[in-house]
């Protein structure tokens, strides 16, 4: 009889085999994107982040032309205003 316990001998097994890990390109593909948060390190995901962050440039910059064209138009009226 073994002085071990029981699971001594279990783990013993157990690194005793061998790990054969991923084998199929599915698997192998689950194990590559498995750190991932949320999919955020993928090409596609990356991709949509530049364009978001070009798309709020954009906007900003449209943002400022429209508020001096406004500026503007609100000089150009008070202009005519104070002319009789």
């Amino acid at each position: 009889m073994s002085t071990r316990p029981a699971w001594a001998d279990c783990l013993a097994e157990q690194a005793a085999k061998p790990r054969l890990g991923a084998r199929t390109p599915a698997d192998l593909e689950r194990c590559r994107r498995a750190n991932w948060k949320h999919g955020g390190r993928s090409a596609k995901a990356i991709a949509g982040q530049r364009l978001r962050g070009e798309a709020r440039r954009l906007t900003a910059s449209l943002r400022g032309l429209i508020r001096a064209a406004e500026d503007r138009i609100a000089a150009d009226q008070a202009e005519t205003r104070k002319a009789p």
